[in-house]
């Protein structure tokens, strides 16, 4: 009982800490919530990774009611990553600062190549239109299952530079079709052109590290 009343405290003075930084109690419930029923966290850990996410939030560009509120519209997909989330947190919200992408866009990203089905014939569309064999189904969804939408967005990105093609230099038939290939609107596949994953992988080190 007296286990169980410090938790509550705890979790009470966790959820006014993180009030004051914008974030819902109704979120911090849902997502300690997640955490521990669906994660096995214990509440400490799970009130740890909140406040965790909270603190790092500016070196990731963005507030702490943002990354809030992204990893609960994310956490279904995110949960994938069992004891992986917690960084994969950190490399997304890392690759939407470098990409100007949201983490939702990103996630939907990497999700095309979830399947052998769709990211082939994604992948497949998409060399037709580079010209040559830039890009390999079965590497991209490896990187989806191993190292998340980030690697992924990463891995386009790279095949877009080794076929020589640059958002710049692009007709416009060209973005139109490599955007809807992407499922993307065209001033989204913009910023995926833009996209520097060596600057999204430091901010994710520097956040972790913070």
């Amino acid at each position: 009982a007296s286990a169980s009343r410090e938790a509550r405290i705890s979790m009470i003075r966790t959820t006014a800490e993180l009030g004051r930084l914008g974030i819902g109690a109704e979120q911090v419930g849902g997502s300690i919530s997640l955490l521990t029923k669906g994660m096995g966290m214990s509440i400490e850990q799970a009130e740890d990774m909140m406040k965790g996410m909270a603190s790092a939030a500016v070196t990731l560009g963005t507030t702490p009611a943002k990354l809030a509120s992204d990893f609960a519209s994310a956490s279904a997909s995110l949960a994938l990553y069992g004891g992986r989330m917690e960084q994969e947190v950190y490399d997304l919200a890392a690759a939407a600062k470098a990409s100007g992408l949201e983490i939702q866009e990103l996630v939907a990203l990497g999700e095309a190549f979830d399947s052998f089905e769709e990211g082939s014939a994604k992948a497949g569309q998409l060399n037709a239109l580079l010209g040559g064999p830039f890009l390999d189904s079965l590497e991209l969804m490896r990187l989806q299952a191993e190292e998340g939408p980030d690697a992924v967005a990463g891995a386009l990105k790279d095949a877009f530079e080794s076929a020589g093609k640059t958002f710049e230099d692009m007709s416009y038939m060209e973005r139109k079709a490599y955007a809807q290939t992407l499922g993307l609107s065209a001033d989204k596949f913009a910023k995926l052109m833009g996209y520097e994953s060596d600057e999204a992988k430091a901010a994710a080190k520097a956040a972790k590290r913070d």
